[in-house]
């Protein structure tokens, strides 16, 4: 064979080519083999052995570029972690399985937007790992910063634009406005509510009852009127405003005060004022008045008798005036209407009347003889109570509708309860009917005993935007989640009204106490709109809280808001205004909703009859928002 003989190439083809003794050794065309270390199936790319035949634990692939780590191989998946996992010569490239995602900063605020993206294991150049940033185009806006009050832009990025809304926790000390009473045991501010526009300046106007007052005689009464003007802020006393007293001892003048919206339709809201121990028509039978707004506005100190207008009770005990109310326009009519409550007639069964508005015939002494009335089923069920009546639209037909507390109203087992609800209609309503005649009747649940349930009763407004308003309701015995906690309750309107019956478990919001008789629902209001955002706000009164002080009392704000259900604690409400020493008892007067400075937001209205040894006070909070 010409090809082999001494110095020939070797090559592997089972012969001594270069007749050396040795087959196949060093052959040109020997494979070069790679050891696979770590037997992931590629080889070293750093070491090989040359030979004809395979060398156990060696490959021909020489793609491993780390064949210490069997995780690392050509088309293994890359991480972060500073490997060249997959060997392609990059270390933690961006499509790395766990690189994370990054978001362009372009206005360098630290905050990302959140449409502007790129991967990465490690930042690119003008990322950042937040896509917070609901402007990146603006440095002033982000997370960090602070929400400047109705810009209409959302600042801090918080999905609102509402920032500057009355929140957390503040004490009335803490209020805009302050006004005290004259002297001890006047309880100013044991009731105090809008009066409405009563001189149609633009400004809603305040007024407060102070039950105890002995400007005429003893625990005659006063009612004080102050009319809105935007410059208030500070502390004021009562003076600041004019004095409605009663006329004689035991009168009760100011035991209840309210606007009546505009009863003569003639462009200024009216006043009314209780004064349950009036004698005129039998012992206590009780009274109410009526003044007429105008532009020539209230001033001085005048008797509540010179009243454009006066109610008498009808019999003695009767207590007219220990409660009353707007009724809003019930008949549609484009008169305002009333609703004045007897609580104690019949031994408490309790009379409800709607006295309808009227250009003309609403003047001096008024029998109540023709206005329609409803009564309550049995004694001591209390129809018509103090706080206890409301109204409101609710069922969005254009009638102002009606709504009574029985808070005394007994099932078989226990004092439940009871609230009764009447439909406004173009048809008047006349004569005398029993409560029971109502459209609905709303009774306490029996799962939480004597709930006390209708003991404050309130129109809502409408807090979740659909048309209808809400009707509130206090239980302040109800037994959730401790003994007398106390209960604020939602109804929320609907098409045609609510069903002939319900019951406090079918409430689509409720807001309880937290401790044994904080008593929840002593009193309930419409806070009006106090953010600007549409929808109405309501304020709950647990007048027994003892944070900081016994009996401090309290007042919880739930914003409106369109998806409005649920149950929560007060302490969990979205402003709470608490009192500041013992025996204040805020959550007892609530002013429904009126903007008394004129800048669009309504502002909230609280009473604190028990400061400083029963003086009381009246506080507000400023609504802001938008």
């Amino acid at each position: 064979d010409g090809s082999v003989y001494p110095g020939a190439d070797e090559f592997c083809d089972g012969a001594d080519d270069n007749c050396d003794g040795s087959v196949d050794e060093d052959a040109i065309d020997a494979t070069t083999w790679y050891p696979d270390f770590d037997g992931d199936g590629y080889g070293n790319t750093g070491y090989g052995e040359r030979s004809c035949e395979p060398i156990p634990g060696y490959l021909e692939d020489s793609s491993d570029c780390n064949d210490l780590d069997d995780a690392v191989y050509p088309g293994s998946t890359e991480y972060c972690n500073g490997e060249d996992d997959d060997c392609d010569g990059t270390v933690d490239e961006p499509d790395a399985v766990d690189a994370s995602t990054w978001y362009l900063d372009a206005d360098g605020d630290g905050y990302g937007d959140p449409e502007s993206t790129a991967p990465g294991c490690t930042a690119p150049d003008g990322y950042v790992e937040s896509p917070t940033d609901c402007d990146d185009s603006d440095a002033e806006i982000s997370p960090d910063a602070s929400e400047i009050c109705e810009d209409g832009i959302d600042n801090d990025c918080d999905g609102t634009a509402i920032g500057c809304r009355l929140s957390g926790t503040e004490t009335a000390a803490d209020a805009d406005v302050i006004v005290t009473g004259s002297a001890t045991s006047d309880y100013f501010g044991s009731y105090t509510n809008y009066a409405g526009d009563l001189d149609a300046d633009g400004y809603d106007d305040v007024v407060v009852g102070a039950y105890g007052n002995d400007t005429t005689a003893s625990s005659a009464g006063a009612a004080y009127v102050f009319y809105g003007d935007p410059s208030y802020a500070g502390s004021y006393t009562c003076t600041l405003g004019a004095v409605l007293t009663g006329a004689a001892a035991s009168d009760y003048a100011g035991y209840s005060v309210a606007g009546a919206g505009d009863v003569n339709a003639d462009g200024y809201d009216d006043l009314i004022v209780g004064a349950y121990g009036v004698d005129t028509g039998g012992t206590t039978a009780g009274a109410v008045y009526l003044f007429y707004g105008g532009s020539t506005r209230l001033s001085g100190t005048a008797s509540v008798t010179t009243a454009d207008a006066a109610f008498d009770g009808e019999a003695s005990s009767s207590y007219l005036g220990y409660g009353l109310n707007p009724a809003g326009d019930v008949d549609a009519d484009g008169y305002d209407d009333m609703i004045l409550s007897a609580y104690y007639t019949s031994s408490g069964t309790g009379t409800v009347f709607l006295v309808y508005g009227d250009a003309t015939s609403l003047s001096g002494t008024v029998s109540l003889t023709d206005s329609p009335r409803w009564t309550g089923g049995s004694t001591y069920d209390y129809l018509g109570h103090r706080y206890g009546t409301g109204s409101g639209d609710f069922d969005g037909d254009g009638y102002s509708d009606l709504a009574m507390g029985a808070y005394g109203y007994d099932d078989s087992t226990s004092t439940l309860g009871a609230v009764y609800v009447v439909l406004g209609s173009g048809t008047r309503y006349t004569g005398s009917a029993a409560a029971s005649t109502a459209d609905t009747l709303i009774t306490g649940t029996s799962a939480s005993g004597d709930t006390a349930f209708g003991y404050s009763v309130a129109g809502g407004g409408d807090m979740n935007g659909d048309g209808y308003d809400e009707l509130l309701v206090g239980g302040y015995y109800y037994d959730s989640p401790v003994y007398d906690a106390g209960g604020g309750f939602v109804y929320l309107g609907a098409s045609g009204g609510w069903a002939e019956a319900l019951y406090g478990s079918d409430a689509d919001f409720v807001i309880t106490g937290v401790s044994s008789s904080d008593y929840m629902g002593r009193d309930v209001g419409s806070a009006g709109d106090l953010d600007g955002d549409g929808l109405s706000d309501a304020v709950f009164g647990a007048s027994s809280t003892d944070d900081p002080a016994s009996s401090a009392g309290s007042a919880s704000v739930v914003f409106g808001t369109v998806a409005l259900s649920g149950t929560l604690t007060y302490e969990d409400a979205d402003f709470t205004v608490t009192g500041a020493s013992s025996s204040d008892y805020v959550g007892y007067g609530i002013g429904n909703g009126g903007d008394l400075d004129g800048d669009g937001y309504s502002d909230l209205l609280l009473g604190q009859y028990g400061t400083t040894s029963s003086t009381g006070a009246a506080v507000l909070f400023y609504g802001s928002g938008w």
